[in-house]
């Protein structure tokens, strides 16, 4: 059975949801859905930054430059309740890919997903997590048109989104062998902070099991030595 294609795209308002989520994607803080000894693997990036220079700034420095940059990208004018922000997010099913297929399906998913959401000027920052379960790109936009700011000229409702998902698919994903997932399905979408807490859940469960398997693999060898002691 093919592997699917893993496209999320998601609005954020609000300086503080947004700091957040930076600050989460360009890892100044410590998820718990993180192996922190493959952190080190990570790549982050934001357009006109050298990305040796940009990788190698101090926790909490690679946030702030994001922020700024977000900020300065901005209108000067727009509206209290517009769309400042917009996360996307580009993954597969686990295994589907080897890593080599699956950092060229990051790159043009990149590359596709800047296009539509205006150019790279409207890119504020990015990852590539290497450190969960399953590989990720995580890109930050500003939803501007010119002078002003218009998330749905980029994504408005369901329609426009699942044309969203039919345009990956026929632009990247395909070529990969990854299928688009059920047009239409009754399955909601699921939203970038609900994936995450989806991912939070799957390790957690792999968590329990393997403590449950250590404990089990101990038991098992006490038991052993134990009948080892007593035959001598």
């Amino acid at each position: 059975m093919a592997g699917k294609q893993v496209v999320r795209v998601e609005k954020l308002k609000g300086t503080g949801r947004i700091r957040r989520r930076i600050v989460h994607a360009m890892r100044d803080s410590n998820p718990r859905n993180a192996d922190p000894a493959r952190a080190a693997s990570n790549t982050y990036f934001m357009p006109n930054e050298p990305i040796k220079d940009f990788m190698a700034l101090a926790k909490g420095e690679r946030s702030k430059l994001a922020i700024e940059r977000w900020e300065k990208r901005l209108p000067e004018k727009y509206r209290s309740d517009a769309v400042t922000c917009a996360e996307a997010i580009v993954t597969m099913s686990h295994g589907a890919l080897t890593p080599e297929e699956t950092e060229k399906y990051l790159a043009d998913g990149y590359a596709w997903l800047t296009k539509h959401f205006g150019g790279k000027d409207n890119v504020i920052c990015g990852a590539v997590h290497r450190d969960e379960t399953t590989t990720h790109l995580s890109v930050f936009y500003v939803p501007r048109i010119d002078d002003r700011l218009c998330f749905k000229s980029f994504v408005d409702g369901p329609a426009s989104l699942a044309k969203l998902q039919t345009d990956f698919h026929e632009n990247v994903s395909k070529q990969y062998g990854l299928e688009r997932g059920r047009e239409w399905s009754p399955a909601r979408h699921t939203s970038i902070h609900e994936y995450y807490s989806i991912v939070n859940e799957t390790v957690r469960a792999l968590e329990e099991k393997r403590e449950q398997e250590r404990l089990a693999y101990r038991e098992k060898k006490k038991t052993k030595d134990t009948e080892q002691e007593i035959e001598r």
